[in-house]
């Protein structure tokens, strides 16, 4: 069963938030990490709200009420969201008053906001919803996990789920996983995206073909279970338009490299994380850029990896990997 991309919101390092600014003017940045680029919150935001927000609450609820107002949807289904580390801007705030009142008596309220769920709950308690909420962490699977579930509550009757990914960069998070070894030639970054997942499409909704989810892959199994994919969808490659790919051309990956190699030279090969940088969850703005290239029917320029896109774009392929463990193929269609 498909299920429709009814409306979706991003904010990302780069202007993605404004759709008539949408990636018009590239940002670059000096910092170790990519920064968001957040929208003046009093636009979308209640401020007398706002000033009790964190800053990842503030932009999961921007781009969530942008997408319930687009979608016209008051109250969803259920609310779903994936986060790696949550609100990690609180949790350091809350460890670092165990550290500093030597585990004395301290505020509860920086501890309650630094639960992984309070994303999810905040929208929850805005929309006055009682429905199903639900929030994924399970590091780079995170939002996978969470667009799964979306989709198996539309097969099961429910008309509109809520779906959002949202993880937030602090420098001292940066200077730990620096430390760990963790970082490669994609910078770190930060982002909040939401989506009205939809039982029935409208105009200008994208449909979510299909999704495959893949566990401990080869590199030389991604193009079996690619061919497997397409086969079940009764696609040939050359149906496909575009290929929208966790991969940057400075951090050779021989996945995404074999994928790559499976179509033919010049199809347009677009690079997520050259927005987003690297994330938990930075896979959910995967399906935003997607469902922006076939409203648009373009690719966009600072986006574009190899290739060249020419004509009209009705279906773009996604795929992602996290460490070479969580494999996700989905297929988007306008």
């Amino acid at each position: 069963m498909k299920v429709y991309i009814t409306a979706s919101s991003a904010i990302t390092p780069q202007d993605t938030f404004d759709l008539e600014k949408y990636l018009v003017n590239w940002q670059s940045s000096e910092m170790p990490y990519l920064v968001a680029l957040e929208p003046d919150y009093k636009h979308v935001i209640d401020p007398k709200l706002a000033r009790r927000m964190s800053r990842i609450i503030k932009m999961s609820v921007a781009a969530g009420n942008r997408v319930l107002t687009e979608a016209g949807i008051e109250q969803p289904n259920a609310i779903v969201v994936g986060t790696g580390l949550g609100c990690i801007k609180d949790t350091e705030k809350f460890l670092s008053e165990i550290i500093n009142e030597r585990e004395g008596l301290l505020s509860p309220t920086a501890f309650i906001q630094s639960t992984h769920n309070t994303i999810a709950g905040q929208l929850a308690l805005m929309l006055q919803c009682s429905n199903d909420n639900f929030t994924y962490v399970n590091r780079g699977h995170s939002f996978e996990n969470a667009l799964f579930d979306a989709i198996l509550r539309i097969h099961e009757g429910a008309n509109h789920i809520l779906l959002g990914g949202a993880d937030e960069m602090t420098p001292q998070v940066h200077h730990i996983l620096q430390k760990m070894g963790c970082d490669n030639k994609i910078p770190f970054g930060e982002g909040a995206c939401f989506f009205m997942i939809s039982a029935s499409g409208r105009e200008n909704s994208v449909c979510i073909e299909n999704m495959a989810n893949f566990r401990d892959l080869s590199p030389e199994e991604v193009t079996e279970v690619l061919d497997d994919f397409l086969t079940r969808n009764s696609l040939y490659k050359n149906e496909i338009g575009a290929l929208v790919l966790g991969f940057d051309e400075n951090s050779p990956d021989a996945y995404y490299e074999n994928l790559i190699s499976a179509f033919a030279e010049d199809i347009p090969v677009v690079g997520f994380k050259k927005v987003t940088g690297e994330y938990f969850t930075a896979s959910a703005y995967a399906y935003n850029l997607g469902a922006e290239m076939l409203r648009k029917q373009c690719v966009f320029s600072d986006t574009l990896m190899s290739g060249t896109h020419q004509g009209t774009l009705s279906k773009v392929l996604i795929y992602n990997h996290y460490k070479g463990e969580n494999h996700t193929i989905s297929l988007l269609s306008l």
